[in-house]
């Protein structure tokens, strides 16, 4: 039998009988509020962010696409999260939209008809925004070299939600894709592997990445700008590191270790590097020591 008694507002007295003989008490430190991972509702299976960077304006618009089935219950009631979004359009196909609505943190989709537990939506979010986290623009406007000017993603640990509506909580996994359109001459760096870069209209390029791993929403990558590229290879394994014009002197010895390091751990792990790559991006004043 245990029995708990408050003894202040920051300790409890424990005390535990074994039979009727033994009386054991223990002080230990009452933490207020207890702390549990945020429930899911769906699972969530693939997001797909198609978005232009207006590096001008420090701006950007797009369409993210989520697909998700909901998990053991039926589902009329979708939030996510979503700070600072101008949503224009919401469009569904596997169920059927009744109305969608923001709050200062979410974007609030409710469903005509409840969806079954287990059956596959696909929810488009048509948006804009202009992230003061989450997203960072480097530009001349802001006392950049032209040459160097980029755009950057930082998610950890929950700061995605400033560009894009998504379930921005780490008890998630899903695969992902990044198509970018950047002005020609730019280049774009993101997660898995590179689909596709093709010239589009108005001047500009769209860069398709898509990995095929899951992965948690902070862990979603995308990099665009003016970059100094070097490549090379550990085993199969594709290895670059791209670094702003300014920096391309420094490029092969800041990284010169980077293919050793490599191929060191998957020989004492004898397990080759899970991913389909492994780039490093020079990100001009990083918020953190590295993501």
């Amino acid at each position: 039998l245990v029995t708990a008694l408050a003894a202040n507002a920051v300790e409890t007295e424990l005390i535990c009988r074994c039979g009727t003989s033994h009386v054991l008490r223990v002080l230990v430190d009452a933490k207020p509020g207890r702390k549990y991972a945020r429930d899911r509702f769906v699972d969530l299976q693939h997001l797909k962010l198609d978005v232009t960077p207006d590096f001008e304006k420090r701006t950007i618009r797009g369409t993210a696409s989520l697909v998700f089935r909901p998990i053991a219950l039926p589902l009329v009631k979708l939030e996510l999260d979503a700070i600072d979004l101008t949503i224009e359009k919401v469009s569904v196909q596997g169920a059927t939209l009744a109305e969608h609505h923001v709050t200062d943190e979410k974007l609030v989709v409710v469903f005509r008809e409840a969806i079954p537990a287990d059956a596959e939506v696909t929810l488009a979010i048509t948006y804009r925004a202009e992230p003061q986290q989450g997203l960072y623009f480097r530009t001349p406007g802001m006392g950049y070299k032209p040459g160097d000017t980029q755009v950057w993603s930082q998610g950890e640990p929950e700061l995605h939600r400033f560009w894009f509506p998504c379930y921005d909580y780490p008890n998630e996994r899903f695969t992902s894709e990044v198509i970018c359109h950047v002005p020609e001459g730019m280049a774009v760096v993101s997660n898995g592997s590179l689909l596709s870069k093709e010239k589009g209209v108005g001047g500009l390029s769209a860069w398709h990445w898509k990995q095929d791993k899951p992965h948690v929403n902070y862990l979603v990558a995308m990099a665009a700008g003016f970059f100094h590229t070097i490549e090379d290879k550990a085993g199969a394994l594709p290895l670059a590191i791209h670094v702003p014009p300014s920096e391309k002197e420094q490029a092969t010895n800041a990284f010169r270790d980077t293919k050793a390091i490599i191929e060191f751990y998957q020989r004492e792990t004898g397990t080759p590097f899970p991913w389909d790559k492994y780039h490093q991006v020079y990100c001009l004043d990083f918020l953190a020591g590295g993501m």
